[in-house]
């Protein structure tokens, strides 16, 4: 199967072996509607950590300050739940790329137009744990309304605490992962049949991409670390929430100190802008570098990525003929060549191949030539792309 599907050039354009027809990648435009959901709530959240920070200096009514509060302890519990997916998913990528860039469950397709590690990582950590990250913030939120409007004190100092387990979650995770990395490397080589749950758009091109045990491995690894991860958040979540209510509702047992401004304002208003300039930061890089393509041999051919084929000079003998791009007649009174023709993929111009005897490919159509094309009949776009078909 593999040496019917990878018959591509492994160095060509990075596309790391794969045959032309597998070259097209698709864009799931429901994991995409859930990442646009993941980047307008981190925006909504961060405009909660400029409100909270605002008021904490210059005062504000007392039901403006409730809400902003609990708008505040929202946007702090979404963005540090965005903030682990965002670090797990860049360390996913750098260990094995297609498990993302292909996804890994059947029905998932590309994300975004991109195989960029960093950028297709950021996607990924927003559009995998702001379905969790979501119901949690708005939780807090909740919380922080029902305690602020019975006349308790918002306990803004604990935020910090919680998120503070974040990054022993996220370690805890990559170790279970090398762990179960090691224990399967002492089972033996490990084949495709390993790899669980994936359907024939990933299959199909993971056959060309995965070309060792080790990748097969770290693809595996990279499941382990998002079990992991995603058992241990939800639970940490709820006893993070219900610590928080607890700590507001018992401020007549904690020291008075735990209340003022320089334990519940500034290390909760630092935590924030940290997490937003964090989080602005990588969508920012995101939306930069959403299309674009590296030659890192995971490369796939969208319809609407970037066009890299620079355009026609005027004085350029290329003209397209169809699909392809094929080069003008010689001039009068210059020597005659065969026209070379070139395929163009999705709009990108591939690299120039030296022309084959038709026999020596099997083909009996003859090669076309600048006669061809001044009898005022332009070849078939399909019979010049079989001039240089595998």
């Amino acid at each position: 199967m593999r040496d019917r599907v990878c018959r591509g050039d492994a160095s060509e354009a990075g596309y790391g072996g794969l045959s032309p027809e597998l070259r097209k990648g698709e864009i799931s435009p429901w994991m995409q509607s859930g990442l646009r959901v993941g980047i307008i709530a981190a925006l909504i959240a961060l405009l909660g950590i400029a409100a909270f920070s605002i008021i904490s200096f210059i005062g504000a009514p007392f039901i403006l300050t409730v809400l902003i509060n609990a708008w505040f302890a929202g946007s702090v519990i979404y963005l540090a739940g965005l903030s682990y997916g965002i670090i797990n998913d860049l360390i996913g990528c750098r260990k094995n790329l297609p498990y993302f860039s292909l996804g890994h469950r059947p029905g998932q397709k590309s994300i975004i137009q991109s195989n960029d590690p960093n950028a297709v990582g950021i996607a990924w950590g927003i559009f995998a744990t702001a379905g969790l990250a979501i119901p949690a913030g708005i939780l807090f939120s909740v919380a922080t309304l029902i305690t602020g409007f019975i006349g308790l004190p918002f306990a803004a100092f604990a935020l910090p605490f919680i998120a503070a387990i974040i990054p022993i979650i996220l370690l805890g995770a990559h170790l279970y992962s090398q762990k179960k990395a090691r224990q399967r490397e002492k089972g033996g080589p490990l084949g495709y049949y390993d790899i669980p749950y994936i359907d024939s758009y990933q299959a199909e091109r993971l056959r060309c991409w995965l070309k060792t045990s080790k990748d097969i491995n770290s693809w595996l690894s990279n499941s382990d670390r998002n079990m992991a991860g995603f058992i241990a958040m939800p639970i940490f979540a709820v006893v993070g929430l219900a610590s928080f209510i607890t700590l507001s509702a018992i401020p007549s047992l904690l020291p008075a100190v735990i209340f003022s401004a320089a334990i519940s304002i500034f290390p909760p208003v630092g935590l924030g802008i940290l997490l937003a300039v964090g989080i602005f930061a990588a969508c920012a890089y995101l939306y930069v570098n959403h299309k674009k393509q590296v030659n890192n041999g995971y490369r796939l051919d969208f319809p609407n990525t970037d066009k890299s084929a620079p355009a026609a000079s005027p004085t350029s003998t290329h003209r397209r003929v169809g699909n392809v791009i094929a080069d003008e007649p010689a001039p009068i009174g210059t020597s005659p060549r065969k026209a070379a023709v070139t395929p163009v993929i999705n709009g990108t111009m591939a690299e120039e191949a030296e022309p084959t005897p038709a026999s020596e490919r099997g083909r009996n159509r003859p090669p076309i030539t600048h006669s061809d094309e001044s009898s005022g009949g332009e070849p078939p776009a399909h019979e010049a792309l079989l001039q240089f078909s595998p």
